[in-house]
This record gives C-alpha cells, structure tokens and sequence, in this order.
C-alpha cells in the first residue's frame, strides 16, 4: 500500500487550509495515472468533480481543515510549516489506522524536503518529501484533488453564510483583494480572513501584533504542540 499527502489553501488569504491524505494499493496508483488523475492546478473544477469518482473506487483518503480562526490563533505560536506538519501528521495517523500503507509522499512545503520528511516520520514506514510530488506521484496527486475540492466547497459555505462573493480567497485575485478592502470594517467577515497576512495588513489596515515563534526541541514532538 502506499499513500500521498498534499494541501490546498495554503497561501490563501480568506478561508481555511484543507490537508488530504490519499492511500490505496500500487497497482491502482498505476492505474490513476492511466485515468488522467494529476495534479488538481492542472485540471478545471470540471475534471476535478469527474475525476474525484474515479479516485474515491481506487483508494481510500483522510482529511484535515484547518479552519482559519486555528491559523491565527496558532499563527501567534507557530510557523505556518508546522501548522501543516501537524495538520498532515493528524491525517496520515488516521489514515494509517485503516490501511497499513508502508510508502508514504508528501509534497514538501520545506525549501529542504528532508527536513519536512523526518519530523512526520513513522514506524514502519518509508516516508518521503518532495517539491511537485503533486505533479511527479499520482498518488499525491489524488490527494491534491481531494484536498481542492473539499477547499471549494469549504469556500463557497463561507461565501453562503456571509453573502459575499469574495473571489478565491487567494491574494492574487482582485476579486478577493477589493472584497477585503470594501469589508476591512465587517468583523463577521473579517473571521474567515488571515489576520497574519501581510496582505490583510496592507489592504484593511489592520496591523496584527508582531508574532513570536517559540523554538521547539526535537524531542517535544508535535503531539504536544498544541
């Protein structure tokens, strides 16, 4: 068995970060790529919602949102790396729990991918990192869709319950750039939105507390991070 893990939302600025950790057996990670299933940047919102069948009778995922108010509150202790070392940590331990995969691939959010695969170890486990794992292992590459759409969906709850259409939550759109200058002053809004971002600073105003990193000792684990 093997098993990939990729995220979506990282860098976005409205809306929550969604982990996706995706397993199933060799033969049927062969047969993924055979179906068109790569990574989600590549495919339209279309072949995502066509492919996500296929992807669900091959394997087996677990998933992990990180829901902004998380982000920040964490944001003030934490790196954005070990948010999502915990978050990937959190799925995989479930994931495993139902199937016994002896192979795991993130893609890395570490500029060193080595790093990023020793603190999400596990017993028994080969456990790799990589930069674009989500375009070079389908595996990873299932889990990116997943971890998309499960973000789209979670975004257009947001959109529902606010009534603003903001766009894609990401701080390229202009969309979602002039939807956080025009409701800088709409606190139930303001709640699905990164606070830490130096984007929500420049564009409401609003200049969050310099943060502080605590320093963390190998040995602490990330069990107890939080």
């Amino acid at each position: 068995m093997i098993a990939g893990g990729d995220e979506a939302g990282r860098g976005c600025v409205i809306g929550p970060m969604v982990i996706c950790v995706y397993g199933c057996k060799e033969e049927n990670e062969k047969e993924l790529k055979k179906l068109g299933v790569k990574d989600s940047k590549e495919l339209s919102q279309i072949q995502r919602l066509r492919i996500r069948k296929i992807i669900e009778e091959k394997g087996i995922y677990e998933i992990r949102i990180v829901r902004v108010k998380e982000i920040n509150e964490m944001m003030n202790t934490f790196t954005l790396n070990e948010i999502e070392e915990k978050a990937f940590k959190e799925a995989s331990d479930k994931l495993y729990k139902k199937i016994k995969f002896d192979k795991l691939i993130y893609d890395s959010p570490d500029v060193k991918p080595e790093r990023f695969a020793a603190k999400l170890k596990m017993p028994g486990v080969e456990v790799i990192a990589l930069h674009k794992a989500d375009a070079l292992h389908p595996v990873v590459s299932a889990a990116s869709v997943i971890a998309k759409l499960t973000r789209e969906e979670e975004v257009q709850k947001i959109k529902d319950e606010t009534g603003i259409d903001f766009g894609s939550g990401y701080s390229s759109d202009p969309i979602t750039i002039k939807t956080l200058q025009e409701q800088k002053n709409n606190k139930q809004f303001l709640e699905f939105a990164r606070i830490h971002w130096s984007t929500f600073a420049k564009h409401t105003g609003i200049n969050v507390k310099e943060r502080k990193v605590k320093a963390h000792k190998k040995s602490e684990g990330l069990g107890k991070w939080i």
